[in-house]
């Protein structure tokens, strides 16, 4: 049967394959379990009507970048980036890379991490619970500490608030992480947030900063300096990209 499967795979077309994977997560659909695609069934309020929390890291892709360009000796360059720009956003990359200038950022890998951020992250992120936010309660959040211990070291790579990067606040990992006595004190107050909504359904307590829902165009920005609320559409230039491809 799986010999069956792979032979069928291979006679479908290349295009209609990258047609299909254009989204980065795309679970297969079309049986009992998920009867349709979540893009379909998620705008039409066709899920379970259940509180939900969701958010986004605010330097998400600088992970991906560190990891996969930096680390490996291959970090973007001022000679590379108008091509990786043009190759990924053809007719629109002269905007892309006016909003996105290299002398607004310390080097081209970190201007090239805040476009995915921006349009590969925080955009869909945003849409998505927007979404959700008509049919059901939804909670969103940004966690915003810039200098979190990153569960995967990347020397000299300015990692911030990286993907992953929440984890270290959230869980005990083998051999521990270094959360300096702010940012314990921080998780703490963060999974406060966490077990009330579990509990309650709501995030809200009396004894931690207000945190009203998408609903209201809210986005709580959560840091050991500061937790409360942000304007996630400005710092991630949600109006540019809504514009775009």
């Amino acid at each position: 049967m799986i010999e069956s499967a792979l032979a069928q795979l291979r006679r479908v077309p290349v295009t209609d394959l990258l047609q299909a994977s254009e989204s980065f997560i795309r679970p297969a659909f079309g049986g009992i379990t998920l009867p349709e695609s979540p893009s379909t069934a998620i705008p039409a309020g066709r899920f379970q009507r259940i509180p939900l929390m969701l958010g986004t890291t605010r330097d998400e892709a600088r992970f991906f970048v560190g990891l996969f360009a930096d680390l490996v000796g291959n970090p973007v360059t001022a000679e590379s980036y108008p091509r990786l720009v043009a190759e990924a956003f053809g007719d629109s990359a002269d905007q892309v890379a006016a909003r996105y200038p290299l002398d607004g950022f310390p080097t081209p890998s970190l201007a090239w991490a805040q476009i995915a951020t921006d349009r590969a992250w925080a955009r869909p992120a945003w849409e998505l619970g927007r979404v959700f936010a008509a049919h059901t309660d939804t909670w969103f959040y940004e966690f915003a500490d810039r200098a979190a211990p990153p569960l995967v070291p990347l020397p000299g790579f300015p990692t911030g608030a990286q993907h992953s990067s929440a984890l270290a606040y959230q869980f005990d990992f083998p051999g521990g992480t270094s959360l300096s006595a702010a940012q314990r004190e921080f998780a703490d107050r963060m999974n406060r947030y966490w077990t009330t909504f579990a509990g309650h359904g709501d995030p809200t307590r009396a004894d931690l900063p207000d945190w009203p829902d998408v609903s209201t165009g809210h986005v709580q920005s959560l840091a050991p300096e500061r937790i409360g609320g942000t304007d996630y559409v400005a710092e991630h230039n949600l109006d540019f990209w809504s514009r775009m491809p």
